[in-house]
C-alpha cells in the first residue's frame, strides 16, 4: 500500500489575512436586527398568559421550543455566529418565561 504525503501551504502574508477576514455588509446588519426583532413576536403571547389566558396554550410546545432554541444557541455560540446567538438568546429567555407563566396560571 502506498502512502501519499499532503502539503497544504498556508499564506500568512497580511493580504491573505486581509482576505480571510469577512466583511460585514448592511445584510449582515440587516439580519441582526431580525435576529433581535423576530423572538419579541413572542411577546403578546407572553403578556397573554402572564394576564392568566392560558385556555389553548400548552406549557409542553412551550418547554420543547426552548430545548431546541437552546440547541441551536449552543450550535451558534460553538460557531460564532452572532446572529444566531442574538436570535437563541431571546428566544430561550421568552420561551422559558412563556413556559413557566403557562404553569403557574394554568
Amino acid at each position: 500500500m502506498a502512502h501519499t504525503n499532503h502539503h497544504i501551504y498556508v499564506r500568512t502574508d497580511k493580504k491573505s489575512a486581509k482576505l480571510l477576514k469577512k466583511k460585514s455588509t448592511r445584510f449582515d446588519h440587516f439580519v441582526e436586527l431580525v435576529a433581535f426583532v423576530y423572538p419579541l413576536s413572542a411577546i403578546p403571547q407572553l403578556i397573554q398568559v402572564v394576564d392568566g389566558s392560558t385556555e389553548g396554550v400548552s406549557w409542553i410546545s412551550w418547554l420543547t421550543f426552548m430545548i431546541a432554541a437552546m440547541i441551536f444557541l449552543a450550535y451558534s455560540v460553538i460557531h460564532r455566529i452572532r446572529p444566531m446567538i442574538i436570535c437563541y438568546s431571546l428566544w430561550v429567555i421568552i420561551d422559558g418565561l412563556i413556559t413557566v407563566a403557562v404553569l403557574i396560571n394554568s
